[in-house]
């Protein structure tokens, strides 16, 4: 049987688990020794206490472990859920031009270090099982392990959903045609009507317009439909890495109260609970809270690798190399073009004379030639 739990964490952030658990609040160090137990790995504990602990959270022994498990990083820390104790640092990330700061970076971090051999989560369950992760920034997919590619692509803005699996692969999503999606996304959705450059949508109480052409718009709809999407994967071990960043740049971009973040909020936990639901997961949802400033925190070195592979097969695949090629000639010698317009038509302007132009004033003046009165 299935339990959730229903304290509420606006401010600190929240987790919830597919198990009971009697704790008043859960850090993010403990959540990681707890994905380690759920997928048979040994966890980083120090003391049979500890040991203890993170068995009580399971509610699991070693020959009931679940077959699959599900970890999802996510916006919004007013879901339900236990209050979340982290001490990680915010950092700046960005999608297109909307900047914002979070904490997703270190607690994923937490998420898949916490193992006895001192090496990522997702690399030890590749050996003997299969691991997938989709996330819009790549130093989040990171934290999956495997051959990476592209769950969506958007070729106009060059931006995508970046992926990480060992085994099967997802169809790619087209984000400049997301009419071909329509289907899949009114499965999220209560009610979902296409506009001329638009998608109107509804979830419980609230209905709203979202303009496709805007870039968070479409990191929040690809996220959706790559989350909905993963395909299950074969072997003992199953792990499932998200990590969404729509809301967090909706929240910059429209606000954090505003319709459209709590629209796309709710989509992506319906995209959570229906892959949860699909794939039979055991399942830690852990919403995050977005603070109001961030300061120099880094990437962990052991997402760092990762993340330069994701970054420069999707560049490869998107073809950014190329455009920034292109941008640079484009800006560089239109720059100088202008400069030299400019420069020609000051110079013009300076050479010019006060003198009476002879093609523009007749030299046969009769009002004051006397030799022309007759």
């Amino acid at each position: 049987m299935r339990f959730t739990f229903t304290l509420a964490a606006a401010h600190t952030g929240s987790v919830q688990l597919s198990s009971e658990h009697s704790f008043e609040s859960l850090a993010d160090v403990r959540l990681g020794q707890l994905l380690a137990d759920q997928l048979r790995v040994a966890p980083s504990v120090s003391s049979v206490q500890e040991a203890k602990e993170v068995h009580a959270l399971s509610g699991a022994t070693l020959l009931n472990k679940p077959r699959a498990v599900l970890a999802a990083v996510m916006d919004g820390a007013d879901g339900p859920g236990t209050p979340l104790a982290s001490e990680c640092a915010a950092r700046t990330e960005c999608v297109g031009k909307v900047c914002y700061s979070t904490t997703a970076s270190c607690v994923m971090n937490m998420l898949v270090s916490q193992t006895d051999a001192q090496v990522p989560l997702a690399q030890l369950v590749a050996q003997g099982g299969a691991v997938t992760a989709v996330s819009s920034d790549p130093h989040l997919a990171a934290a999956g392990y495997g051959k990476p590619h592209l769950a969506a692509h958007d070729m106009v803005a060059k931006t995508a959903i970046y992926g990480l699996s060992t085994g099967e692969r997802d169809r790619q999503v087209d984000l400049n045609n997301l009419a071909a999606h329509h289907a899949e996304l009114a499965k999220l959705a209560d009610d979902l009507q296409a506009k001329s450059g638009a998608l109107a949508l509804r979830l419980g109480e609230h209905e709203v317009a979202f303009d496709t052409g805007n870039e968070c718009v479409r990191t929040v709809l690809g996220e959706a439909l790559a989350i909905a999407q993963i395909a299950e994967q074969s072997g003992d071990r199953q792990f499932y890495v998200v990590a969404p960043r729509g809301v967090a740049c909706m929240a910059a971009d429209f606000g954090r109260s505003s319709t459209e973040t709590v629209v796309a909020q709710k989509l992506l936990e319906r995209a959570v609970s229906s892959a949860e639901s699909r794939l039979g997961a055991w399942t830690m949802k852990v919403r995050l809270p977005s603070p109001e400033s961030s300061g120099d925190a880094v990437v962990p070195p052991q997402l760092l690798a990762q993340a330069r592979r994701l970054s420069a097969h999707a560049d490869q695949e998107l073809g950014v190399q190329s455009a920034k090629v292109a941008d640079y000639h484009i800006f560089l010698w239109s720059t100088i073009a202008i400069f030299l317009s400019l420069y020609a038509a000051v110079y013009a302007i300076t050479g010019m004379t006060d003198t009476r132009d002879p093609l523009l004033y007749a030299k046969f003046r009769p009002d004051v030639d006397p030799s022309a009165r007759r």
